[in-house]
């Protein structure tokens, strides 16, 4: 019945609202531009939603920043949240997501799991630079591997054998994230398929509010430089 009197967004921040103060009655909502991003993250995590707080304030500022914006684009025209407007798009939707932070049991879980999310949105707007007449659209990406390898990943217990964690673009709006060894990713680069590597060790930039163009990704997907 509020569709009838409000938008797709306003109907989905009430609800993130309620849900925040259903599972977290005795927590102060944060107010401010992290609002949608926790709000979001709370509801993802279910159960496990009391590590969120705790895990996000101890992330590096430029790892909430990539949280912050990613989870608050709304992929719907001229909608944005009342608490953490963004602008342009696509908005990403990470398939599985919700899998990662569920499989979460420790405030240190849910940091790490925090941790390769934004990785994760960070490698595919790479891939999927903002753009403004982008407000509109989205792009799943399909993380199968993720949920599958959730327990080993918060755990920080993850066997790679030699792989790289990749986001590789598929089409204008859909990707996979997935391991992939060297071999893989030399033919992914022969063929020309765009991808990049998930690095959640090595500091890299999110600029929030900087000019995106002073910035471009070095030749090893995983520096990032001043162009």
């Amino acid at each position: 019945q509020l569709l009838t009197t409000h938008t797709e967004t306003e109907v989905f921040e009430r609800y993130l609202v309620a849900r925040y103060q259903e599972a977290l009655p005795t927590e102060a909502m944060p107010i401010g531009q992290e609002t949608v991003a926790i709000l979001r993250l709370i509801v993802m995590a279910q159960d496990g939603c009391g590590s969120v707080l705790g895990a996000f304030y101890k992330l590096p500022s430029n790892m909430q920043g990539v949280l912050i914006e990613e989870l608050a684009r709304t992929g719907l025209p001229h909608q944005q949240y009342k608490f953490s407007p963004q602008f342009g798009g696509p908005a990403m939707f990470v398939y599985y997501g919700p899998a990662l932070l569920q499989s979460c049991s420790r405030e240190e879980e849910m940091e790490e799991a925090l941790r390769f999310l934004a990785a994760v949105y960070y490698a595919a707007r790479q891939l999927w630079p903002i753009a403004d007449d982008a407000a509109d659209s989205f792009v799943t990406l399909e993380a199968g591997w993720v949920k599958a390898n959730a327990a080993n990943i918060v755990s920080k217990k993850i066997d790679l054998n030699g792989q790289l964690i990749i986001v590789e673009r598929r089409s204008a709006n859909e990707g996979v994230v997935r391991g992939a060894t060297g071999a893989v990713c030399n033919g992914l680069m022969t063929s020309n398929c765009a991808f990049r590597a998930v690095d959640v060790n090595t500091p890299w930039l999110m600029a929030m509010g900087a000019n995106r163009s002073d910035f471009c990704v070095g030749d090893d997907s995983r520096t990032v430089v001043r162009c």
